[in-house]
């Protein structure tokens, strides 16, 4: 097993059907280390246990530093449920996007005896 720190950056914005993304309401970010055999693993992981939310490659974009993501929630932070959605598409609910932007940083363990050249 292989230890990841993942950090996220989310920003949280209102959003319309017809009109978009509106304001950011909120801005906060999480940092976890997570065990998995490989980043991809990891980052599944992260979604499941930490953000607790569904979580496909398909829908995400990256580049070499960080992988994007976005998910509509409603007013409590929860997945939008498909019921939710199209009432926000006819106008009649509010949801918002809970946008992310993540990085992973392999950690490595270090014998500092050996790396300090340190003898007791």
């Amino acid at each position: 097993m292989n230890n990841y720190k993942i950090f996220s950056f989310h920003s949280i914005a209102e959003d319309d059907y017809k009109q978009g993304e509106l304001k950011t309401i909120k801005d906060y970010s999480l940092t976890e280390i997570v065990q998995a055999e490989t980043v991809k693993e990891a980052i599944i992981e992260y979604f499941k246990s930490v953000i607790h939310y569904d979580f496909d490659f398909k829908h995400a974009e990256h580049d070499s530093e960080f992988l994007y993501y976005s998910i509509l929630v409603n007013s409590e932070q929860i997945e939008a449920t498909k019921e939710e959605i199209e009432k926000w598409k006819q106008g009649k609910l509010k949801l918002y996007a809970n946008s992310y932007s993540i990085s992973v940083e392999q950690l490595i363990s270090v014998d500092l005896e050996e790396e300090l050249n340190i003898k007791n």
